[in-house]
């Protein structure tokens, strides 16, 4: 689902200066209560992106559930570490040399982390193994993640069969993400005849690492698909699904022996035996034989700020902490490290509160305030991170001549969302701003009672959600006529 918000708010904003004369100050407890929340739900910052000079704010150092708005620090500290030009490289290596067509020596398939690694980057490396004139292998097939920590999942408190929460490792294909397909025995109704595929671009891909089979008994109804990682890697469908369907479902084990499953299939098409893969490091003697490369860090930022992929910032982070230490470490150790260079970064800054559990913000155990977020929207306008401004663009063809537009990255979770870019007001001025909002009970006894089996919402949790969205467009709408904006241009 698209999460970049753009909006176009056809207002009539007061003359730059003046007062506005019909609208009195902002009452945050009236704003919070008209949308149906408490005052102490809401925390927002309004800022001079120049100087830093905040026009308007709430609740500004009380920490709030950032979701995915925590991306935009994710990305910066990218930015500034790795450079927009670093490029995520997936090799292969030969550790003997090539006669008549036979490779006298172990073949390596080696990740480095690429978030966007896809079946037609596999089949560019098969390309390599034909140019550099492998026929056949004659040692062993190994595959390669260590560069990073392999992890099940992002965050252990999410739905198993959600597809935004799948497991990361430093060789990930397709985001991480297979396909279910399945049809009901029309004579014998328990019986489910399933396929797992792999998406890939100019042809599907079958895959046989991971397994299918029925659910036992009658469970919840809203229990439709569980993963079972023992006696060998499976999923459980329902008894009660459909006649037949399909169904995205993330990679949960070993994505590494994936990708390797799917790249011997297409070395077989293109005429090349390999023996079964298993894992193994690198040698330091084996040569590189071929290569493919991301796009640019710069590129792989825009698609994550703009589709919100979690992997795609989880392997952005741990490059970016891997640059920092020499190390590849957990998830939340590179979360920590990111942190600690945010300190480091913005001394002024207070960073009591702020908890980073990972980098995607798939967490309600990840904790910011809006004046924290507010000061690393404000290091990235700044070189050398000054590309944020145009990663967060797009254009809108309904907007009209002089409609103020909204820049910005949101981010959303059960009970909580937030918001956080640039605004330009029609007197031609850009603002900064962070809006977040958290229902924290509410968010501690949906994780305390919540059956990892379903994926269905919790009852008013979607309704909880867009009248959050309403609340943010009321803020923004208020911030460009109304009174504390103008007030702010009077001092």
């Amino acid at each position: 689902m698209l999460l970049r918000l753009v909006l176009a708010l056809s207002l009539v904003a007061a003359a730059p200066g003046a007062r506005a004369q019909d609208a009195g100050p902002l009452d945050p407890a009236a704003l919070a209560a008209r949308h149906g929340f408490r005052t102490e739900d809401l925390g927002f910052l309004l800022f001079d992106p120049a100087d830093g000079r905040v026009l308007a704010e709430h609740r500004a150092d009380t920490p709030f559930i950032p979701a995915s708005t925590e991306k935009v620090g994710t990305a910066l500290a990218a930015l500034d570490t790795l450079g927009p030009g670093f490029r995520f490289p997936t090799t292969l290596h030969a550790t003997g040399p090539v006669r008549d067509g036979v490779l006298d020596g172990d073949l390596v398939l080696r990740g480095g982390g690429d978030p966007t690694l896809d079946t037609n980057a596999l089949r560019t490396l098969v390309a390599g193994l034909t140019g550099a004139g492998v026929r056949q292998v004659d040692g062993a097939f190994l595959v390669d993640d260590s560069l990073y920590p392999r992890a099940a999942e992002i965050d252990a408190r999410q739905p198993e069969a959600a597809t935004y929460n799948p497991a990361v490792s430093a060789l990930s294909v397709n985001y991480n993400r297979i396909e279910l397909r399945w049809r009901r025995d029309a004579a014998d109704p328990q019986r489910i005849a399933a396929t797992i595929m792999s998406p890939a671009a100019g042809g599907e891909l079958t895959v046989t690492g991971v397994g299918t089979d029925v659910l036992e008994g009658q469970p919840d109804p809203r229990i439709e698909f569980v993963f079972a990682a023992t006696p060998s890697p499976r999923w459980l469908l329902s008894p009660q699904l459909p006649a037949r369907g399909r169904v995205f479902l993330p990679v949960k084990t070993e994505p590494a022996l994936l990708a390797a499953e799917l790249f011997t299939t297409l070395a077989t098409r293109a005429g090349i035996a390999l023996p079964a893969v298993r894992a193994g490091a690198l040698p330091t003697s084996a040569r590189e034989i071929a290569r493919v490369e991301s796009a640019p860090l710069a590129d792989v930022i825009e698609k994550m700020l703009d589709y919100s992929n979690n992997l795609t910032a989880e392997l952005v982070g741990l490059a970016t902490s891997h640059a920092l230490t020499g190390q590849g470490l957990t998830l939340a150790a590179s979360a920590e490290r990111l942190t600690r260079w945010w300190q480091e970064q913005l001394p002024a800054t207070s960073f009591r509160g702020f908890v980073a559990a990972n980098h995607s913000g798939l967490s309600a155990t990840t904790h910011t305030t809006p004046r924290q977020l507010g000061a690393i929207l404000r290091h990235g306008l700044a070189a050398p991170a000054a590309l944020l401004p145009a990663l967060l663009e797009a254009h809108d063809p309904d907007a009209g001549a002089g409609e103020p537009a909204v820049r910005a990255k949101s981010g959303t979770m059960h009970y909580a969302d937030g918001l956080v870019g640039l605004l330009r007001a029609p007197d031609g001025q850009e603002r900064g701003f962070v809006i977040l909002l958290t229902d924290a009970r509410k968010r501690r006894e949906l994780d305390a009672a919540r059956d990892l089996r379903v994926e269905t919402p919790p009852p008013g949790a979607r309704d909880w959600t867009a009248r959050a969205k309403a609340l943010e467009r009321d803020l923004l709408r208020d911030w460009t006529t109304g009174a504390a904006v103008a007030a702010a241009h009077a001092r």
